[in-house]
């Protein structure tokens, strides 16, 4: 081979080198945009040993490691400390979203109290919320006997005669760095009716007679064991109401009860502030669980990450739910329901003439893939969570593989972020990662007070090998003003404003300094808006958005 051809020959290999070595992007944030809530969030993976905090652009500004693998919630409390469950083995349940550990860990990963629920016929599982109070309510399994089993009414013409998991929620006080005291607690078998043994005590002749009971004998058409045979799997708390909110996976439907009552009321279906005991305030999602509808009146299908939406956001007091979708009519898909249950002039859940607690539909229904001209790609057949956050945009984790995803008003895509993480930690650019999945992620904004005088330094992404990025991050403003759907945001010298082609009032952007002197006034159009800044020294200025000579949004930004 002369010469020429060697430097080619080599060249190209070269060059092939170079090709083979740039891998597709498969983890990480794949999109950040200036719109999104300029936030920080907070996951763990399912079979993993990690909980992470990560920026917008996808890198770490916290982790901790734990000795247990998830079980599987985990949150960021108000301090900065992490509250989450871990997994530990049981002698008679066993099921992959199981916990039994209750664990608070200092923002610096020090463990502070490690309160052990696992004992021979209870065991924490799947959900927990921190209160007030600074008690933690939780999930918990129960395992009954055959006999119990039987005593409760099994129709066992049916269905086969075994023991099985109930479910249970506790409320725990912690009194030391192991010890808790259960002060609340609330059984499911308390409130179960049947029509099959007339023998037993919680025999009735009609089921749809009671709609604040549970059928024992109902089997959903997604419940998947004889022996985990509700399945709750999420849990929220209310503290105007007092209530707590429960999603029942196998019975596809979510329920509210009454946490004002004594333990002892909760175990009866009289006392509390509505009077109902422990018994359902309300349920919804399939009324044929209580024999007031058919399969074609079901909503939920296999349900997960059900919460109360706060007050001071969109769809503020509604229930938002991650409708997973498996076994749905016309093909398994997700979608997002908000729903907003009707209340009485009394403060008491309606229920409707035809039996049924309302509505009959959900406000909302959002189904990402139509909105991205991709029918049927928004998936995820179990775990996930959803919320809407301050902005007011919508948060999605598709839990199978944890895919995070924030949208805007719009219902387009302006944050993308895909955990690098398996079961067996973080993988390379361009791998995707086994048994990835995640059951809860939060996303919380910068200025949360969890972060107050913590360290957040950017410490590189989690994924290994990951080449260059071009990611940003924005300082974004978030409008305060929950009745109009404009947006807006500072970056790189100017202020862009985004507001829909149908919002036709005249608005107005000044800039005004610390002192109060105004420095520009400018129109806002319909659609985006970008207003460039004069040269500014750098400090501290006040922006504010003006309708009919009235200040309707104001907000300080910091020019570098």
């Amino acid at each position: 081979m002369d010469m020429k051809h060697r430097f080619i020959f080599c060249s190209l290999m070269f060059i092939a080198c170079l090709t083979s070595t740039v891998q597709a992007q498969t983890v990480g944030t794949f999109t950040n945009t200036p719109e999104a809530l300029n936030a920080y969030t907070l996951f763990s993976v399912t079979f993993g040993t990690e909980s992470y905090i990560i920026d917008n652009c996808g890198e770490k500004v916290n982790e901790w490691s734990h000795l247990n693998q998830a079980g599987l919630a985990a949150y960021l409390l108000d301090d900065g400390r992490l509250l989450r469950s871990a997994k530990i083995s049981h002698p008679r349940i066993s099921q992959p979203s199981q916990g039994g550990v209750i664990e608070i860990y200092t923002w610096d990963g020090d463990i502070e109290w490690q309160y052990n629920f696992n004992t021979d016929f209870r065991t924490q599982h799947h959900e927990l919320e921190y209160l007030p109070n600074g008690n933690v309510l939780f999930l918990a399994w129960e395992w009954l006997s055959q006999s119990e089993v039987r005593e409760l009414g099994r129709d066992v013409n049916e269905h086969r005669l075994r023991p099985l998991y109930s479910e249970a929620i506790y409320e725990v006080m912690p009194t030391g760095p192991t010890t808790g005291e259960i002060v609340w607690e609330w059984h499911l078998t308390d409130h179960i009716v049947q029509d099959f043994d007339s023998t037993m005590p919680n025999y009735v002749t009609a089921i749809d007679d009671h709609p604040r009971k549970l059928d024992f004998n109902f089997q959903g058409f997604n419940n998947w064991s004889d022996t985990d045979w509700f399945h709750s799997n999420a849990l929220d708390y209310n503290a105007e109401r007092d209530e707590i909110l429960v999603n029942c996976r196998n019975v596809n439907e979510i329920w509210i009860i009454d946490h004002s009552t004594s333990s002892s009321e909760a175990a009866s279906s009289t006392g509390g502030d509505r009077g109902f005991g422990g018994d359902f305030l309300f349920r919804w999602g399939s009324p044929s669980a209580y024999d007031r509808g058919t399969n074609d009146d079901i909503k939920l299908y296999g349900s997960h990450g059900v919460e109360w939406i706060p007050q001071d956001r969109k769809f503020g007091g509604s229930i938002i739910a991650f409708n997973n979708g498996i076994k749905r009519p016309g093909g398994d898909r997700s979608t997002i329901e908000i729903i907003t249950p009707e209340i009485d002039q009394n403060g008491d859940y309606v229920i409707g003439m035809n039996g049924r607690f309302q509505p009959e539909d959900p406000e909302m229904t959002f189904d990402p893939s139509f909105f991205n001209n991709a029918p049927g790609t928004f998936y995820s057949p179990y775990q996930s969570n959803t919320s809407i956050l301050p902005n007011g945009h919508l948060f999605t984790n598709r839990g199978e593989n944890g895919h995070f995803v924030e949208y805007d008003s719009m219902n387009q895509i302006v944050w993308d972020y895909v955990s690098p993480v398996g079961a067996s930690g973080p993988v390379e650019q361009g791998e995707i990662p086994s048994i990835s999945s995640v059951f809860v992620a939060t996303r919380l904004p910068v200025d949360h007070p969890a972060f107050d005088g913590k360290d957040l330094t950017p410490q590189g992404v989690i994924e290994l090998n990951p080449g260059t990025t071009n990611c940003e991050i924005f300082s974004s403003l978030e409008n305060n003003n929950p009745d109009r759907s404009f947006q807006i945001y500072y970056y790189d010298n100017q202020i862009t404003i985004k507001r829909p082609e149908s919002d036709i009032n005249e608005l107005n952007l000044s800039l005004s300094d610390i002192h109060g002197r105004l420095i520009l006034n400018s129109s806002i159009q319909q659609g985006v808006e970008n207003v460039l800044l004069p040269y500014l020294i750098s400090g501290i200025y006040v922006a504010t958005i003006v309708e009919d000579n009235k200040s309707i949004y104001t907000t300080k930004i910091f020019i570098p």
